[in-house]
């Protein structure tokens, strides 16, 4: 569905870093990636760097070019929205506190997305279209709304784009309550680490 409805998606499996650099460029367009078998980015510190770089807007990579009489340096761009689908979670810490991590499981779908026909890419195609002139208007012509957020850094960075594309929907409270949720949990376990005691100890001391 993802791939059907972004605009120039890299969909694939194992994506190397080349194929990245090259699929983003140099210019201020991005796209969408979609990496499945993605439980297997503990290995590739390479591509992590970019994907961790990449969640905030306006993100770049300088890399040397050889040429034949000299060097160039280049900035490609690594900012867009990635989705990733694993087997489990990658034990990278970094990498996971800038993702919305979202359990799978088996569904029963009315049908299956094997089974499309004609009337369904139809609608796909439509709705697609859609969605790609209202980024147009929202980039052009008007600018998102300024949901009022409880949380900060990060979860602020990571949240805000995704509920100021969804604010005044029907979904938007049950998102917003979401990242609420998530922004406490993440926020409890920093502190219920040893160094999280051990700063309470001390600010108790101090006071």
């Amino acid at each position: 569905v993802l791939a059907a409805l972004s605009y120039r998606p890299l969909i694939s499996v194992g994506i190397p870093v080349a194929d990245i650099y090259g699929y983003l460029g140099t210019s201020d367009s991005p796209g969408v990636i979609l990496e499945d078998e993605a439980q297997g980015l503990d290995k590739d510190f390479e591509k992590v760097k970019i994907y961790k770089a990449g969640y905030s807007q306006g993100a770049t990579v300088p890399r040397t070019l050889m040429l034949q009489y000299g060097r160039k340096m280049e900035y490609y761009r690594c900012y867009c929205l990635k989705h990733f689908a694993a087997e489990k979670m990658p034990a990278l810490k970094g990498f996971n506190e800038r993702c919305v991590p979202i359990a799978m499981f088996h569904g029963e779908p009315k049908k299956a997305w094997t089974e499309r026909d004609i009337e369904d890419l139809k609608r796909i195609y439509e709705l697609r279209n859609i969605l790609l002139k209202w980024r147009l208007a929202s980039r052009l012509e008007w600018s998102l709304p300024e949901p009022d957020l409880s949380f900060k850094g990060r979860m602020r960075e990571l949240w805000k784009p995704i509920l100021q594309v969804t604010y005044g929907l029907s979904v938007y409270e049950t998102l917003l309550t979401f990242a609420e949720k998530q922004a406490q949990e993440r926020l409890t376990g920093k502190q219920n680490t040893l160094e999280g005691h051990i700063v309470k100890v001390v600010a108790e001391l101090y006071q």
